[in-house]
């Protein structure tokens, strides 16, 4: 009798587990889901995600870009804040499609602090011409810190799909250096530049920074992604953490232009 027992309670323990598992994943899928989507024309499709983040940019159903964010990580902090699941304050973002103009109003917060927003930002997205991407971040810090990563705006390009690639990175003194995407992780070493160009074959992206606003890119299998990540965000000297305090607005800006020759 206490074998049965203890047989309807450990098949219990695994119905439930199996029950909160797949309430996680439906979770996942309900604030993944895509949002909104936005065209640039020349069948290039911006689509954004429920926080307001882009879930990936795609040319006749061939992916561009993947998963693009907010992200940003004080010296105090173990994880990242992400403008993604579990670290959006209440889980939510405003999100407003006007015609060519994206809009996502939220805050971000720590994962171990959720109800305590650290960063209050808005993302604006507008198309400025064909196959082109302008995004601009307004932000304010909340609290007193200093930043390892201080917010940047994280654009993907996975690797599966840029093998063979060139990255070509054009320093704020006109200078270039190119480098091919092969089979282990580039060493670009690099910090603010100027611009930042990918070409694969026929398709080219440029990621051009306004005045007040810089761009780096780094290769995420380094430490174990499968993507090349260029980072957008405000203009200023390398540091190893960079204090700033609560209340200071931070505003950076960039565009991206899609372009291909066929």
């Amino acid at each position: 009798m206490k074998r049965i027992t203890s047989l309807r309670s450990l098949r219990n323990g695994i119905t439930l587990q199996l029950r909160l598992l797949l309430f996680c994943a439906l979770l996942g899928l309900i604030a993944n889901a895509p949002a909104e989507e936005l065209k640039l024309g020349r069948d290039v499709t911006v689509v954004f995600n429920n926080f307001g983040a882009i879930e990936n940019v795609t040319s006749q159903k061939s992916l561009l870009l993947g998963k693009c964010v907010l992200t940003a990580r004080s010296a105090n902090q173990k994880t990242g804040m992400f403008q993604d699941w579990s670290t959006v304050l209440g889980n939510k973002v405003k999100c407003e499609l006007n015609g060519d103009e994206m809009e996502a109003v939220g805050a971000l917060v720590l994962k171990e602090s959720p109800k305590t927003p650290q960063i209050e930002f808005k993302v604006k997205y507008k198309k400025k011409a064909e196959g082109v991407l302008s995004i601009q971040v307004e932000a304010t810090l909340l609290q007193d810190d200093k930043w390892v990563e201080p917010l940047f705006f994280h654009l993907l390009f996975p690797t599966s799909i840029y093998q063979d690639a060139v990255v070509t990175l054009e320093a704020t003194n006109g200078t270039e250096k190119s480098y091919t995407i092969g089979a282990q992780p580039l060493d670009m070493r690099t910090y603010g530049s100027r611009k930042v160009t990918v070409t694969k074959g026929s398709q080219k992206i440029v990621v051009t920074p306004s005045e007040t606003t810089q761009v780096s890119a780094l290769d995420g299998r380094a430490w174990g992604g499968a993507y090349i990540r260029v980072d957008c965000g405000v203009r200023r000297s390398w540091a190893q953490a960079v204090p700033l305090s609560g209340g200071q607005k931070e505003e950076f800006e960039v565009t991206v232009a899609f372009t291909s020759e066929e």
